[in-house]
């Protein structure tokens, strides 16, 4: 469970906060926060990332503050619209890269690397090409099968989806068979999965299945502007 505790954010540049006293509390398994555009989804994301400083509040994840360690203990992969492959080089390499990093041996991390390909459907000739030359199915499978290697307890989804709408079942797949929680941060109704929550004007304004997310934020933008 991720807790986001009267967290409050505001950039020197705007006029307006971000948040101000928001909290929100996403469970486990796979869960959506749905935000109308420019409502602060990139904000919320970052700041569970670390990638910004909170000006108030904290986050919490299963009870324990969110920092830079935590987030490195517990495996979080963040995936978003790009697909941070290395294009220059191999499937293979791709895959194995997070492996690499974990000085685990050269030899061993290419074994991990193509029997998750494999198990993608990515054939070893495939493998060998570079990511550039790759089609966007093939490349979704390259990022997928990164993740069965990796295990991350958590994954972030930050409209990887919009580009990959074909990926969606079989990033669900691979987040069970992993044991991951799968948090996704969309705008976009169709890909809201699991407990769904919508945020409008620094408020949750829905809070239920993935159903009724998209009638819910038709209903606030309606409200919105017949009071403008």
């Amino acid at each position: 469970m991720i807790e986001f505790r009267k967290i409050s954010k505001k950039y020197h540049y705007d006029e307006f906060s971000v948040f101000h006293d928001f909290s929100l509390i996403v469970p486990s398994g796979v869960a959506t926060v749905m935000f109308d555009v420019q409502s602060g989804k990139t904000t919320l994301c970052k700041l569970f990332l670390g990638l910004e400083k909170l000006d108030g509040g904290e986050i919490l994840w299963d009870g324990q503050v969110v920092s830079p360690q935590l987030l490195r203990d517990r495996r979080v992969s963040y995936l978003g619209e790009d697909a941070l492959l290395f294009d220059g080089k191999t499937a293979l390499y791709n895959v194995a890269y997070p492996l690499l990093v974990a000085k685990v041996k050269k030899r061993d991390a290419q074994i991990a690397a193509r029997e998750a390909l494999g198990e993608m459907g990515v054939e070893q000739s495939t493998a060998l090409r570079k990511v550039k030359s790759l089609s966007a199915e093939e490349a979704a499978k390259v990022v997928l099968a990164r993740l069965l290697v990796k295990r991350p307890k958590l994954v972030v989804l930050d409209e990887f989806w919009q580009s990959r709408p074909f990926c969606v079942d079989e990033t669900l797949a691979v987040a069970r068979r992993i044991g991951a929680d799968v948090l996704v941060l969309t705008a976009y109704p169709r890909f809201a999965k699991g407990q769904t929550q919508v945020v409008f004007g620094g408020d949750v304004v829905y809070e239920g299945d993935e159903s009724g997310a998209a009638k819910a934020l038709e209903q606030v933008l309606w409200l919105n502007e017949k009071e403008v």
